[in-house]
């Protein structure tokens, strides 16, 4: 019987076409960065000086110090060279581990710093000799919400709200809150009672929010086998 189900999220490479500023990947690291521009919603990664692009699915939000796509309240904040002059800056959205420079209020190239440095204003220097302003008084804040799919639901997974009959999409929730949109592998479906993907049928239907799986008949995704 199979009892595994797909636990991590697929996240794909995509052309950003949303930002005009060129990406220099001098230095190969092992951070991921917001791409400005995108409201946070899209971010990279340098691997082998070429920047590797992806994309928050599901209206998440690429959060640098816990590198990864969140779906909790918070705040997103991007560089910004409107009101500054000509030249370079560290970026202070991401923790002062890339630069960007300005020119005529725009932003036009960021470039990362080698591992284990910081930009200090002007150079990439040791991060003993640093000292990284806050982002709040330096770069542009964009507030989001927290997913509100979670509310009210236990601790666990939860077929995902509004998936209709497909029922390929589930909600890890904790706390009331989203921490992931997860799914199923090819040929596989979410049944909500037993909480896991199972085989799919075509003659099967499963119900598509939490409140009414009990309400299930005989042919609901519960009866998938195994």
């Amino acid at each position: 019987m199979l009892t595994i189900l797909l636990s991590c999220k697929l996240i794909f490479p995509i052309r950003p076409g949303i930002s005009s500023q060129e990406v220099t990947c001098s230095h190969s690291d092992d951070f991921f960065y917001s791409l400005p521009g995108s409201r946070c919603g899209v971010y990279y990664r340098c691997y082998q000086n070429q920047p590797i692009y992806f994309s928050c699915i599901d209206g998440a939000m690429f959060d640098f110090y816990q590198q990864r796509c969140v779906r909790t309240e918070g705040t997103c904040f991007e560089a910004i060279c409107i009101g500054k002059t000509n030249g370079l800056y560290a970026d202070t959205s991401q923790g002062c581990h890339r630069s960007y420079r300005c020119r005529g209020g725009k932003l036009t190239t960021i470039e990362n710093c080698p591992q284990g440095m910081l930009f200090d204003g002007k150079i990439c220097t040791t991060e003993e000799n640093v000292v990284c302003e806050s982002p709040e008084s330096t770069a542009a804040s964009i507030r989001y919400e927290a997913d509100p799919r979670c509310y009210g639901l236990p601790n666990g997974n939860h077929v995902l709200p509004g998936d209709g009959m497909d029922c390929k999409k589930f909600l890890l929730c904790q706390n009331d809150q989203v921490l992931d949109v997860l799914e199923c592998p090819s040929g596989y479906r979410y049944d909500e009672r037993s909480k896991r993907c199972r085989l799919s049928n075509q003659r099967a239907s499963c119900r598509a929010s939490y409140q009414d799986w009990k309400m299930a008949d005989d042919s609901g995704c519960s009866i998938l086998p195994d």
